[in-house]
């Protein structure tokens, strides 16, 4: 099960290619947008399943600060409390092995542009921000962590 934001949807398919025959790789259509949508839509898109493996993301849809409120979308407190749920929930619901993939980098000037008429910006120090965050989650509870970030930066 390969489930989260769309940086899942931009890898997915390439996944479910290399293990074709293998494993089956099962994963939703949709953008899983935010961690508090991740956790809404777990029981679809993930208990229901009872996958054995379950690699997700999200953390980006998190980061965005609205521009009239310096506000994020989902608070660093709330990120960590979803995290947290996301993983037991998992865990305690299908026993499946879980596995937590970074945000890749943001390029602030390049984001800046392509949002400029939005009322949110995305800033790579958010981004950096909340992967601290789930790396030290994810270290708490033992759960491997695919460094997306490091990847490709």
């Amino acid at each position: 099960m390969i489930v989260g934001d769309s940086i899942r949807l931009s890898y997915a398919s390439v996944v479910a290619g290399q293990l074709a025959g293998n494993v089956i790789v099962v994963s939703p259509r949709a953008n899983g947008g935010d961690s508090s949508n991740v956790l809404k839509h777990l029981d679809k898109w993930v208990i229901s399943e009872k996958p054995e493996i379950v690699h997700f993301n999200c953390g980006i849809h998190d980061t965005k600060r609205f521009k009239s409120t310096s506000k994020f979308q989902v608070s660093p407190e709330k990120y960590e409390a979803n995290l947290r749920e996301i993983v037991g929930r998992i865990r305690s619901e299908t026993g499946a092995t879980v596995l937590f993939a970074t945000t890749t980098p943001i390029h602030d000037t390049r984001a800046a542009q392509i949002r400029k008429d939005r009322d949110y910006e995305l800033l790579d120090a958010s981004v950096e921000r909340y992967n601290a965050i789930a790396k030290k989650v994810m270290q708490e509870l033992t759960v491997p962590v695919n460094d997306l970030h490091a990847a490709v930066s």
